[in-house]
């Protein structure tokens, strides 16, 4: 659906995932380059006092931040 949304030429074109490893989010960035979309990537705070609202294990959770890397 994202790359439909950019080959149509959509202004504004918002992917919402929780990518923790660079190769994950590669293809988003391949597909914006390719149909001459600019990147914003957004890394969202901790402002809920480490609680998962959508029920995800705590184990989950620590896999997920052992495995996080920032694209630079």
């Amino acid at each position: 659906r994202t790359e439909y949304a950019l080959k149509e030429g959509c202004g504004r074109v918002v992917v919402a995932n929780t990518f923790s490893q660079n190769w994950e989010i590669k293809p988003y960035y391949e597909l914006a380059e390719k149909y001459g979309y600019r990147v914003h990537s957004l890394i969202v705070e901790n402002r809920h006092g480490n609680k998962s609202v959508h029920n995800v294990s705590d184990a989950t959770l620590g896999n997920m931040l052992n495995r996080f890397e920032i694209k630079l």
